[in-house]
């Protein structure tokens, strides 16, 4: 049902689909109701946000990084109260304690990268989510070998610093890098 209501963009019912059958989201939930959970939160901050499939959050923010560089917002102090951002912050911290999970790691890594990176971009930036967001994962949680690969764009050539994960051998760009 979950998944169903996720592609069709019908985020309140699956709400009241899991409060109908008083399915609470906490550490003791079935895993996979948790996965299918978060990633109806992943579609609905995409949907909230216009966000397509499309977006390659990613790597257009190092692209067009260079343009935005003189642009300097001071208002800091932008609040939101966005019901998706409340009940991402609260799986996050569930999925915490289930990064040794590939299905679920995946599922951190995409929301981490999806929530900061379209905050980041937006022209009053939601600074105290993305830093709640980011004090959520745990320093021995993240991986400190990294990589960088040559995009090249429209003849211009851009390095973007990637973390490689041990657990799945996969690259993901994690806004926590220090590279």
């Amino acid at each position: 049902m979950l998944k169903a209501c996720r592609y069709t963009n019908n985020f309140s019912i699956a709400l009241k689909f899991l409060e109908s059958y008083k399915i609470s989201i906490n550490p003791s939930v079935d895993k996979k109701i948790l996965i299918q959970y978060g990633w109806l939160l992943y579609s609905w901050y995409k949907f909230e946000n216009k966000l397509s499939d499309n977006d390659n959050i990613e790597l257009i923010e190092d692209f067009y990084e260079e343009e935005n560089k003189n642009y300097i917002d001071n208002n800091f102090a932008y609040e939101s109260n966005s019901e998706v951002e409340q009940k991402i912050k609260e799986i996050l911290q569930i999925l915490i304690a289930y990064s040794d999970d590939n299905n679920c790691y995946n599922l951190l890594s995409k929301l981490l990268n999806i929530v900061v990176k379209t905050e980041k971009k937006k022209n009053n930036p939601n600074w105290n989510l993305i830093n709640e967001i980011c004090d959520f994962v745990p320093p021995e949680k993240l991986s400190i070998k990294c990589e960088t690969i040559e995009i090249v764009r429209n003849d211009k050539k851009n390095k973007l610093n990637y973390l490689r994960t041990e657990k799945i051998g996969t690259r993901i760009k994690l806004p926590l890098c220090l590279c």
